[in-house]
């Protein structure tokens, strides 16, 4: 089932669905259980762990910490997911902060349930937008946030595994 599984998550990221926060910019993603109680993921010289997510869990959450994304620029965000499976609700923030002097910081933001059996789901993306420091039509600092109501499919939710994000300058 692992393996099946692997293969699902490489083909996803291979397809474009999205560039893994975690990792920075992790090019192939293959992952393996764990005793701790989550998904140790490997990307290319960097091991990663995704917080662990089931149906029975009260709640599940991912936070990316503040990281660059994209081609190195100064942009960096924050994504922060909390899933709550018994009501199926996901709570999602994105805190995106530009030091460009000059060019903005547009970022997709995607969350991804890992399930047990096929390829992960994905919720998103979602678009959020900081101005450079010296521009004067918006925040060069950013905070956003969405509720989503049933997320995943009462079957879906059956298979869930792990949950993390995935930012990319571009959808």
């Amino acid at each position: 089932m692992l393996k099946n599984r692997t293969r699902w998550r490489v083909l996803a990221v291979a397809l474009g669905a999205g560039t893994l926060l975690a990792a920075g910019a992790g090019a192939a993603h293959a992952s393996t259980g764990s005793a701790a109680g989550q998904t140790t993921a490997v990307h290319a010289a960097q091991t990663v762990t995704y917080p662990s997510c089931t149906s029975s869990d009260t709640e599940c959450q991912y936070d990316s910490g503040s990281v660059p994304y994209g081609d190195g620029s100064n942009c960096l965000q924050d994504t922060e997911a909390t899933y709550f499976p018994q009501s199926n609700i996901l709570d999602l923030t994105v805190n995106l902060q530009d030091e460009n002097w000059f060019s903005g910081c547009p970022v997709y933001v995607t969350v991804y349930f890992g399930m047990t059996s096929g390829p992960p789901v994905s919720v998103g993306p979602y678009f959020v937008y900081a101005c450079a420091v010296f521009d004067p039509t918006c925040s060069d600092n950013v905070t956003w946030s969405t509720v989503v109501t049933d997320p995943l499919t009462a079957s879906q939710l059956k298979t869930l595994e792990d949950i993390w994000a995935g930012a990319s300058p571009e959808d």
